[in-house]
């Protein structure tokens, strides 16, 4: 585990970051309305010229103005997120310096982001069920009191029409083994309070059959 030495400059480390926030936080706070003004602004010239060569009846709703507004739609999208950028610049920054300093107890330690974790594929099918979609932030993988793991945040879906419905969010924590495990390991829910009550008037046994 890290010890006071590195303790302290994990501290000192989050006062930094606390302040690179504040100045990105600012930052995106200006970037935002002028990113997403001057687009509105261009849309509107555009639309105001169109309507010269547009019938008089279709004005600002005629084909090309429609055709610009879908445009505009998609360009908002790809503004707002531009404009918020370096929020998650430094956030991301920020995760690569600090996490391997804090699992600098881990062997080989090993972080990556939005990718695809290479144990993922070797799960039983039986433990992540049917998908079709799938969705990984945090990755991270190494080698602790000699156990090779890769530890990860996912997300599973099944499409069904233009919606998804989701099959699993959360954590998976994979090991590597050293030797062939026949079996299925299975995590549950956490027992409400009737079923701790009967199992502390029958005991465990009866859990298991």
């Amino acid at each position: 585990m890290p010890d006071e030495a590195v303790i302290a400059g994990i501290r000192t480390d989050i006062e930094t970051y606390e302040g690179e926030r504040q100045r990105a936080r600012r930052k995106v706070g200006w970037r935002v309305p002028v990113y997403l003004g001057g687009l509105a602004a261009a849309v509107a010239a555009l639309a105001y010229g169109f309507n010269a060569f547009a019938d008089p009846h279709e004005q600002w709703h005629s084909a090309p103005h429609l055709f610009l507004y879908v445009i505009a739609m998609f360009a908002g999208i790809y503004a707002s997120w531009m404009a918020t950028k370096p929020a998650r610049d430094v956030q991301q920054a920020f995760r690569e310096h600090l996490l391997p300093i804090v699992f600098g107890f881990i062997e080989d330690f090993h972080y990556q982001h939005k990718t695809s974790p290479t144990s993922f594929y070797r799960l039983p099918r039986e433990a992540v069920g049917t998908f079709d979609v799938e969705r990984f932030d945090d990755v991270i993988s190494g080698k602790c009191d000699g156990f090779v793991f890769e530890l990860y945040e996912a997300e599973l879906a099944k499409k069904s029409g233009k919606s998804e419905r989701m099959k699993f969010k959360g954590v998976v924590l994979a090991f590597q083994t050293v030797a062939p495990f026949p079996g299925l390991l299975v995590a549950t829910h956490k027992t409400n309070m009737v079923t701790s009550f009967f199992r502390g008037l029958f005991g465990d046994g009866i859990w298991r059959r």
